[in-house]
């Protein structure tokens, strides 16, 4: 296995290594191929430029069509995880609340319209339509933020920015919904073991996601 330079010492690490015997031991487990496909998945549809975006977001600039015309094109929406999208449509209800009345006004009012295409969708449409206003909304806010000044989508980075600011919310919310899409387990046990599982993998290989995640971040400051 090619290891990226800046894990090397964490290679040597015998609480990495421990940590990682351990979860490699679970994911045996629960079915390696499961996991394998789950980290070939995540390593070449949600990175950067990832096919997954696409999906969900249509290539850059559709997500400014009128949303009548995106959500006829673009149906990712369709297979939303409703604890993902009930979870980033309160933080960013919470995150306007808090910063509505300062000077970032408009940004607080951008979030709490996101946050109310979800809160306040009409109840009788079609589950597959349930969260369309959401992602259109969330996919424009991501592109029109700091996260979409890059020619690339990059949600992976979503760490570069500030916590609680909307391309950190938005990155976030693209990388974490590509990645419980590529899950090929259930129960909450099973997907935590293999996000564990990937990013310890992510870490110690070359393509490891920059900035590193926390779990790569744990060794290196063990060494400190």
């Amino acid at each position: 296995m090619l290891i990226h330079p800046s894990v090397r010492l964490c290679v040597l690490s015998p609480e990495l290594r421990a940590v990682w015997m351990a979860v490699a031991v679970s994911v045996a487990l629960l079915t390696p191929e499961n996991f394998d496909g789950f980290y070939s998945d995540v390593t070449t549809k949600c990175m950067t430029n990832g096919t997954f975006y696409y999906s969900i977001c249509g290539p850059r600039g559709a997500e400014q069509l009128p949303f009548q015309r995106w959500s006829a094109i673009y149906t990712g929406y369709q297979e939303y995880d409703l604890d993902i999208v009930q979870a980033y449509a309160g933080l960013l209800k919470a995150r306007s609340e808090t910063i509505g009345a300062s000077a970032n006004g408009k940004t607080g009012a951008l979030m709490e319209d996101a946050a109310n295409a979800w809160f306040e969708r009409e109840p009788t449409l079609p589950e597959t339509e349930q969260a369309a206003r959401f992602y259109h909304d969330m996919c424009k806010l991501w592109r029109d933020s700091k996260a979409g000044e890059s020619d690339q989508d990059e949600p992976q980075r979503f760490a570069d920015f500030a916590s609680g600011s909307i391309e950190h919310i938005t990155s976030s919310w693209a990388y974490e919904t590509c990645k419980k899409s590529k899950q090929r387990v259930f129960g909450d046990a099973s997907r935590a073991i293999h996000s564990l599982g990937l990013e310890i993998g992510m870490c110690l290989e070359v393509r490891a996601p920059s900035p590193p995640s926390p779990v790569c971040q744990v060794c290196s400051s063990a060494h400190r």
